[in-house]
């Protein structure tokens, strides 16, 4: 045994264990030695931690989803004297249009370029009935000039 002075001068016993006896305990804990470089286990960050972590926390909502949520909410609307549930963009919608249709110019002006807009996204969607590649319009056009020559034969 071993003794220890503390500062208030009481003497403290405390069992000395040979120095060789704790660097086996420590190295059977690791497989490899400390030094520079190579922290002790217990002393290395833990897996999936990160103390610097930022952005955005999971789960939070951006801007996006919030107005998309609030683009299907339900609202009272009054449509021919009687009250009905719809959604926020099916009432946007209808006051759009009953403003272009009381005058509004401005109104008429954005409704008719919002139908062009929606109408044109819609015809660039719907697939062609027969797709037809460049090179196939090669030859389909150069076939074409080829037949037009006997157009003007006489038989």
């Amino acid at each position: 045994m071993k003794t220890e002075r503390i500062r208030i001068g009481i003497q403290k016993q405390t069992e000395s264990v040979p120095r060789e006896e704790a660097k086996e305990s420590e190295s059977e804990k690791r497989d490899y030695p400390v030094g520079y470089g190579k922290p002790p286990v217990d002393g290395q960050m833990k897996k999936g931690y990160d103390p610097r972590r930022t952005g955005r926390p999971k789960g939070s909502k951006n801007v996006a989803t919030y107005l998309a949520e609030l683009a299907e909410s339900k609202v009272a609307a009054t449509i021919g004297g009687k009250k009905r549930m719809v959604t926020m963009t099916q009432a946007v919608t209808m006051r759009f249009a009953a403003n272009a249709l009381a005058g509004n110019n401005k109104a008429v002006s954005d409704y008719l370029d919002w139908m062009d807009k929606i109408e044109s996204r819609a015809e660039a969607a719907r697939p062609s009935e027969y797709p037809v590649s460049d090179a196939d319009l090669a030859i389909i056009k150069e076939v074409h000039g080829r037949l037009k020559q006997y157009e003007h034969r006489e038989d």
